[in-house]
């Protein structure tokens, strides 16, 4: 309950270039569209590769999917990130962390699953969905950290 009431209360919220909520919603927006059109290309190419039998949904799938996921992230962390930061620590790049956590977890799944049957058409949703379940739960830790710390 109080978790809820934290996400949902927008008291302490304000916009403004200088707030932490714009600037992270603006770095995790950036590291996103870099990380994932890199990241789709190479996953193309270990798809095709002998280590990975066939080719799953193809780079157009990744990519729908990464973008997919990022627009969620982006606006999830607009929601979710405070204007302020915690009292303790640096959160300016906290939802990038929990993004790339997320992709390491989801890439590790998606190794071990794609080279023991291959990937097929519809399976590239893993990783940007675990990048998103990281960036969001980030945020949300930020967010509840910063109320606390009030």
């Amino acid at each position: 309950m109080a978790t809820a009431a934290t996400v949902f209360n927008r008291a302490q919220d304000r916009l403004g270039p200088q707030t932490l909520k714009v600037g992270a919603t603006w770095r995790i927006t950036a590291a996103w569209a870099l990380f994932y059109a890199l990241a789709s290309f190479v996953t193309q190419i270990w798809a095709g590769s002998q280590f990975s039998p066939g080719q799953g949904g193809g780079i157009e799938e990744l990519l729908l999917w990464s973008a997919a996921f990022g627009a969620i992230t982006v606006a999830g962390c607009f929601y979710l990130t405070p204007s302020q930061g915690p009292r303790h620590g640096d959160p300016r790049w906290a939802p990038y962390v929990g993004m790339m956590g997320g992709y390491a977890c989801g890439l590790i799944w998606a190794v071990i699953v794609f080279t023991q049957r291959g990937p097929e058409p519809g399976d590239w949703w893993v990783c940007p969905a675990m990048s998103c379940v990281g960036a969001l739960g980030s945020a949300l830790r930020m967010r509840i950290r910063a109320r606390a710390s009030r």
